[in-house]
């Protein structure tokens, strides 16, 4: 399959279907080049690439090998649970996304409020059109990814300490949303 959308598979987690290579549009259109290519097709190139291919020793290699691509691995982040691709969104924000203008900005690597962090993932999902999933899912990924709540520090004017995460920094967290999808290094 050839594709010239960003998304162009639904290569999910734990992806064993599809390579994913991005290849250069130098020759894009050029008629000189593809010509050629195709008067031999025509000419019984398909029969004699087949042979080839039936020919060719494989060894000990088998089909559900599939080779691992840094495309394979962005089509898998694209095709993504909501929460993982809000995460991913925070990642390359380096920072929270999602919330409502007049919150501030919570940077990665500090400890955020469950609920902060519940309004930015239901507020990126309704800038995508996505749907949010229910807050006990939410909570299960967020234990999943960033360990058990804590107390957070006392909101200012109150008494209360909120349950929160510790975010971790964007590497950190790009690794676990990569073991959450099941995308090995």
């Amino acid at each position: 399959m050839t594709s010239n959308h960003a998304h162009a598979v639904a290569a999910g987690a734990g992806n064993g279907r599809y390579v994913v290579f991005e290849v250069s549009e130098v020759r894009a259109c050029d008629k000189t080049w593809f010509g050629p290519l195709y008067a031999d097709l025509d000419a019984g190139g398909v029969s004699e690439f087949l042979d080839f291919v039936l020919k060719v020793r494989l060894g000990d290699w088998h089909p559900r090998e599939i080779i691992k691509t840094k495309e394979a691995t962005e089509q898998q982040r694209m095709s993504a649970d909501s929460i993982s691709q809000w995460a991913q969104a925070c990642i390359d924000a380096d920072a929270i996304v999602g919330a409502q203008a007049h919150y501030v900005m919570n940077e990665l690597g500090t400890r955020i409020a469950k609920d902060v962090l519940r309004e930015a993932y239901t507020g990126f999902c309704k800038q995508q059109g996505m749907r949010a999933v229910n807050i006990d899912t939410f909570s299960k990924v967020c234990t999943k990814m960033f360990g058990s709540g804590q107390k957070c520090k006392a909101v200012p004017g109150s008494n209360k300490r909120p349950w929160g995460y510790d975010v971790p920094d964007a590497d950190t967290w790009q690794d676990r949303v990569d073991e959450h999808l099941g995308i090995k290094k």
